[in-house]
C-alpha cells in the first residue's frame, strides 16, 4: 500500500489544481488524509485550510474536524476548540465526532 502513496499524491495535486472548486477542496481534503497518515502534518494542515475554505459543507465539515484533530495533537487546544466548533456548526458525517471531542475539550 505504502507504494501507492506518492501516485495518490500526485494524482490528488492534479485534481486540486481543477477549475472547480468542490473537485479542487475534495482533492485537498484527500491530500490532508494522505499528509496526516505520512506523519506529515504541516502540509496536512495546509490542505485541510484549503478545503475549509473552498469545499461544499460536507468537505469543509470534515477538514475543521481533521485540523482540530491535528491542533490537538500538536496541544493547541484554543485552536482545536476553535476548529471543531466550525465542523459542528456545518454539519456533516464528523460533526457527532466533533461535538465528542467539544465534550472532552471545553466541558
Amino acid at each position: 500500500e505504502q507504494h501507492r502513496v506518492p501516485a495518490a499524491i500526485d494524482a490528488f495535486r492534479h485534481a486540486a489544481r481543477s477549475p472547480d472548486r468542490t473537485t479542487a477542496a475534495s482533492a485537498c481534503y484527500h491530500l490532508g488524509l494522505l499528509y496526516e497518515q505520512q506523519h506529515h502534518y504541516k502540509s496536512a494542515v495546509r490542505e485541510y485550510r484549503r478545503a475549509a475554505r473552498s469545499g461544499d459543507h460536507e468537505t469543509q465539515a470534515s477538514a475543521y474536524y481533521h485540523l482540530g484533530r491535528l491542533y490537538e495533537h500538536r496541544h493547541r487546544m484554543t485552536d482545536a476548540v476553535a476548529t471543531y466548533r466550525h465542523s459542528v456548526r456545518l454539519g456533516g458525517s464528523d460533526s457527532s465526532r466533533a461535538l465528542e471531542a467539544l465534550a472532552r475539550l471545553a466541558p
